[in-house]
């Protein structure tokens, strides 16, 4: 019965990790990021007398939407590889709708990190707010982040 359950875990992470494109340094990125977040938001709410477990639950539940939005990503760069010659190559370089979603998400994700750092009274160091704001301009096709 234990090789049952080690064959049911294994097939479940394969098709998790098919669904998200693989577990690379960017989505690892990703989801060390939104730990982050979501450690410091509850730490700040906390030092602010905020605590409410419902709105901790909500910014959980936006974390599981964000790797929903990577699981169409994914899926739409599969149909695009399969619909315009040349996608593939592209989807090889980094090119993607998956690593357009997940660098704006690691530049969202960082930028509120650092906010949740703020109100904790940690200094923010410019260059990092820089960085993550490029990110998002460059994840956004030019568009501003703040």
């Amino acid at each position: 019965m234990e090789r049952v359950y080690k064959g049911l875990w294994i097939a479940t992470g394969t098709g998790l990790l098919s669904l998200i494109g693989g577990y690379d340094y960017l989505f690892s990125t990703l989801v060390l990021f939104m730990v982050l977040d979501f450690m410091t938001g509850i730490a700040a709410a906390a030092r602010e007398g905020k605590l409410d477990s419902r709105v901790s639950g909500w910014g959980f539940a936006r974390k599981l939407g964000t790797v929903v939005v990577i699981i169409l990503a994914v899926r739409l760069d599969c149909l695009a590889a399969g619909a315009w010659p040349g996608y593939e190559a592209a989807i090889q370089h980094g090119l993607s709708l998956r690593t357009a979603a997940l660098f704006s998400y690691v530049s969202g994700e960082g930028l509120s990190i650092l906010e949740n750092l703020g109100r904790l009274g940690v200094p923010l160091p410019g260059p990092i707010r820089k960085a993550l704001i490029k990110l998002g301009e460059l994840s956004e096709g030019g568009s501003e982040h703040g």
